[in-house]
């Protein structure tokens, strides 16, 4: 009785430890850097028993991550930073980590330059169980509260904010619908984007809305699609998503 009482007092510590752990995720991670990263900025992210360069761009969604790890996604200045010191001495920390979300098979990674020109991460849920097909997410990184309608669905986005936006009427076949922006100033609307869009119903698409870079164009836009190819074995490379740039 005394051997297993003391046994059950030696597991305790053990339970703990395994308790205090973080959750490890297995998920693909699509990088996008609205403002692009700074020039001299260079990290690195273990995955697995691997170590990887991370990149991230303005231009394009990045190539899909295959990720296996902690919950909190770290990155770190050089690769050095991800051995084991052989001299016991204390990791250097992570220049950036952000917390993923469980249970979600993609995750958009969006990295934003903070106030001092190092980077911040923001990790978005967009699986199928969230983004659906037909759906939009758009994000609106301009500094104009916004007015924006897309078919019959008409919403406000405020500057820095983001929306999923859906309709039962675009699960059907390839349609053309309206797509119309305006800022939003003292209350009052001001139409700068008007166009038709080509909606296809399996696509789940990510938007993301700037300053434009002429007083004649407020806003513009850049639309990506969101799925992505069925996982490829670890020794192939994945191809990217699909891209379609927007510029109103």
């Amino acid at each position: 009785m005394i051997r297993i009482f003391t046994f059950i007092l030696l597991l305790i510590p053990v339970a703990l430890r395994a308790q205090n752990q973080p959750p490890f995720v297995t998920t693909r991670i699509l990088t996008y850097a609205p403002a692009g990263l700074p020039s001299s900025f260079q990290s690195y992210f273990r995955t697995g028993q691997n170590i990887e360069l991370f990149t991230a761009s303005a231009g394009t969604l990045g190539l899909p991550i295959e990720y296996t790890g902690p919950q909190t996604f770290a990155l770190y200045a050089s690769k050095a930073d991800l051995e084991p010191s052989p001299d016991g001495r204390k990791p250097a920390p992570p220049v950036a980590t952000v917390t993923l979300p469980l249970n979600c098979d993609v995750v958009l990674l969006l990295c934003t330059r903070t106030a001092d020109n190092k980077v911040g991460l923001v990790a978005y849920n967009i699986t199928s169980n969230e983004l659906k097909a037909g759906d939009y997410r758009v994000f609106n990184f301009s500094k104009s509260q916004t007015s924006l309608i897309l078919g019959e669905q008409r919403f406000a986005l405020a500057s820095g904010k983001d929306c999923m936006v859906r309709d039962s009427a675009w699960h059907g076949d390839v349609i053309a619908f309206p797509i119309k922006i305006a800022t939003v100033a003292d209350g009052k609307p001001k139409l700068v984007y008007s166009s038709m869009r080509e909606h296809y119903p399996q696509r789940r698409t990510l938007m993301f809305l700037f300053d434009g870079s002429h007083p004649s164009r407020p806003i513009t836009f850049v639309t990506f699609n969101a799925d992505l190819p069925p996982p490829k074995p670890a020794t192939a490379s994945s191809a990217s998503p699909d891209a379609a740039p927007n510029n109103p």
